[in-house]
């Protein structure tokens, strides 16, 4: 199985919302964070109730070959769709193209299949969250990467380090999600010291509230 963030150095994010949250603001946030122009941004919304067979089908065609340009793909209604739908979707997710990012918009997490959860990293924008989401937002992400703070870490452990992170916990601001990415690849193409590069984590999120309890 090939690695997600290897094939498009990000990881997809679940937007968890509620029926009248304007998605159209996400979008372009995502957009203008992954510098996405609106020509290369595609919307795959339900027929009728839920995701089809044949959409996911023509979205993997569409990312099966390497994009010239950074292309945003953008689905609503996947925790509403068939055990079917979700397992074309991960076939997708493991086997895109770089430059492919990916968001998607539920209403309940506990309904996306836990091989699709644990590739994204999740956001709640509604009051109350569910069971599953109150448990992965038990992360204090400044305690997290504290542990390794001015320590010996060999690069591919700092790599492992970042990626459960983004995994697991749950982020509420796309600047922090572009900070760990940029962070992961300076420490992935040599360019900063994988301690140094934890440490710069850590200190962002010393001076940034961004990971909290609803």
């Amino acid at each position: 199985m090939r690695n997600l963030i290897e094939c498009n150095n990000v990881i997809p994010t679940i937007f968890i919302v509620s029926e009248n949250t304007p998605i159209e603001k996400y979008i372009a946030e995502c957009a203008e964070l992954y510098h996405v122009k609106n020509s290369y941004i595609t919307q795959v919304m339900p027929e009728k109730e839920e995701l089809t067979v044949d959409q996911i089908k023509e979205l993997s065609q569409l990312t099966r070959y390497s994009s010239t340009h950074p292309s945003l793909i953008v689905l609503v209604g996947l925790d509403r769709s068939s055990a079917e739908v979700q397992n074309m979707l991960l076939k997708t997710l493991e086997e895109i193209s770089e430059r492919y990012y990916f968001i998607l918009f539920v209403r309940t997490l506990d309904s996306v299949f836990p091989t699709i959860r644990s590739r994204c990293t999740i956001t709640n924008n509604i009051k109350h969250s569910n069971h599953l989401f109150e448990k992965r937002m038990n992360i204090d992400g400044a305690e997290y990467f504290s542990l390794h703070s001015n320590s010996d870490i060999s690069r591919e452990e700092a790599i492992k380090k970042i990626d459960t992170f983004l995994q697991t916990a749950i982020v509420n601001s796309l600047d922090t999600i572009s900070h760990i990415l940029h962070t992961r690849s300076l420490i992935q193409n040599n360019n900063v010291d994988p301690a140094m590069g934890l440490d710069n984590i850590l200190l962002f999120f010393q001076k940034h509230s961004i990971i909290k309890n609803i």
